[in-house]
C-alpha cells in the first residue's frame, strides 16, 4: 500500500503542472508598409512639380564663340615688291571697289624691272631697224640668206624679251611708259577693309610673313565656337546653332554646325566648331565675342526627368510621383544623367507629374508615417 500511493501522487503532480501553462500566441505580421501620403496645404509650401518629358538623349551644349572672317570670300594683300610706303588712301573699315587704288609703294624693284624694260624696248627697236635694212638688202640682192634669217632671228628674240618685260610690268602694277619707280597697291576684290597692318613710311619686304591689307565682303561670316575637349563628342556636323553675340544681346542668330576642325588647341583644349551665317544689315564684324548654344539633330528620345528630382534610398534611384493630393514614392530605373535632365529607362510615362523641389523632404515623411 504505501509503495502504490507514490505514482498516483506524480501523475497529478505532473498532470498541474501542464495542464497550468497556456500555449504562446505568434507575433502578429506587419502589414506593408505605405508608399504614398496626402499632404496638408502647409506643407506643400515650397514644393515644385514638373512633367516627364521625351526629350533629345543629348543636352544641349552652351561653349564661348567669336565670329570671324568668311576664309572663302577674304583677300589678305601681300608685298610682292619691296619699298616703302609713300601714300595709303585708305581706312580701316572702309568700303573699297575693286580695283580702286589703296596704297603707293616707291620700290628699287620696280626701278630695275622698268629699267629692264626699257632695254629690251630698245632692244627690240633696234632688232626692228636692223631687220628691216637686211630685208631691203637681200631684196635688191646685197644680202645673203643667211644674214636674213640672223636678222630675223635677233628680231624675234628681242621681241619675246620685249614682251616679257612688258607682262613683268602689269603684273607688278608699273607703267610701260614710266620710269618712277612706283608700285601701287589696288583692291583685288569689292569689300570692306578689314585690316590693316602699313602706315605712311612702313618699310616692305617680300619676306614679310605678315599682309599689308585684308579686304572682306562681310556678306557672309563665319561663327568659330570653341568646344572643350571633354565636349567633343557631342558635336556633329549639322547640329543646330543658336549665337547671341555680346554686341546684339536680344538677337538670336541660328545657323548649322558645317565643319569641326581636327586640330586641337594645345593651349587651350579645345576644337573650333565652325558655324556660317548671312551678315544681314552688315551687322556682324570679325572678332566679335558671342555665346553659341549647340543641339543635336537626329538623335535618340527618350523620357527625362530634372535631375533634381532624383533622389537614392538604399542604392536605388526614386522620384515623387504627384497624383491630385496624393505623392508616390516611385522606384525608376535611371538612364544618362546630365546637368539639368537625367534620362529615365523605367518606372514613369510620359506626362507624368513628380517634384522637381522637395522631393527628399516627402521621401521622409513617407519613410516615417
Amino acid at each position: 500500500m504505501k509503495y502504490s500511493i507514490i505514482p498516483a501522487i506524480l501523475c497529478v503532480l505532473l498532470s498541474a503542472c501542464g495542464g497550468g501553462k497556456e500555449k504562446e500566441k505568434p507575433a502578429a505580421s506587419a502589414g506593408p508598409k505605405s508608399n504614398s501620403i496626402s499632404l496638408s496645404a502647409s506643407q506643400k509650401q515650397g514644393l515644385k512639380a514638373d512633367t516627364v518629358k521625351m526629350m533629345p538623349d543629348e543636352e544641349l551644349l552652351t561653349v564661348p564663340g567669336e565670329i570671324s572672317f568668311d576664309e572663302d570670300h577674304v583677300i589678305r594683300i601681300f608685298p610682292i615688291v619691296s619699298g616703302t610706303v609713300d601714300r595709303i588712301y585708305v581706312s580701316l573699315g572702309d568700303y573699297v571697289q575693286k580695283g580702286q587704288l589703296l596704297a603707293i609703294l616707291s620700290s628699287t624693284d620696280i626701278n630695275s624691272y622698268q629699267s629692264e624694260f626699257i632695254l629690251a624696248e630698245n632692244n627690240k627697236d633696234l632688232a626692228e631697224k636692223n631687220f628691216n635694212r637686211v630685208k631691203k638688202l637681200y631684196d635688191s640682192g646685197f644680202a645673203s640668206g643667211k644674214e636674213l634669217e640672223e636678222a630675223t632671228s635677233d628680231l624675234n628674240n628681242a621681241t619675246q624679251t620685249y614682251l616679257a618685260q612688258k607682262r613683268q610690268l602689269s603684273l607688278y602694277g608699273a607703267g610701260a611708259n614710266e620710269n618712277d619707280a612706283v608700285f601701287k597697291v589696288t583692291a583685288p576684290i569689292s569689300g570692306y577693309l578689314v585690316e590693316r597692318n602699313v602706315n605712311e613710311g612702313t618699310q616692305i619686304r617680300t619676306d614679310n610673313s605678315q599682309s599689308m591689307l585684308t579686304i572682306s565682303d562681310l556678306k557672309d561670316v563665319w561663327v568659330l565656337a570653341n568646344v572643350y575637349e571633354s565636349d567633343m563628342s557631342r558635336i556633329h556636323v549639322g547640329d543646330m546653332a543658336e549665337i547671341v553675340t555680346v554686341a546684339y544681346p536680344d538677337m538670336v542668330l541660328t545657323g548649322s554646325v558645317t565643319k569641326i576642325n581636327t586640330v586641337l588647341d594645345p593651349e587651350a583644349r579645345t576644337v573650333k566648331a565652325r558655324i556660317e551665317l548671312k551678315n544681314e544689315g552688315d551687322l556682324l564684324r570679325p572678332e566679335m565675342f558671342a555665346t553659341v548654344t549647340l543641339r543635336p539633330v537626329n538623335v535618340n528620345r527618350s523620357l527625362h526627368v530634372p535631375t533634381q528630382a532624383i533622389f537614392i534610398e538604399n542604392g536605388k534611384n526614386y522620384v515623387i510621383k504627384v497624383e491630385g493630393d496624393t505623392y508616390v514614392k516611385t522606384e525608376i530605373e535611371q538612364g544618362r544623367t546630365g546637368k539639368n535632365y537625367t534620362q529615365v529607362l523605367d518606372g514613369v510615362r510620359a506626362g507624368e507629374i513628380i517634384l522637381s523641389q522637395g522631393a527628399l523632404f516627402v521621401a521622409s515623411a513617407i519613410n516615417n508615417q
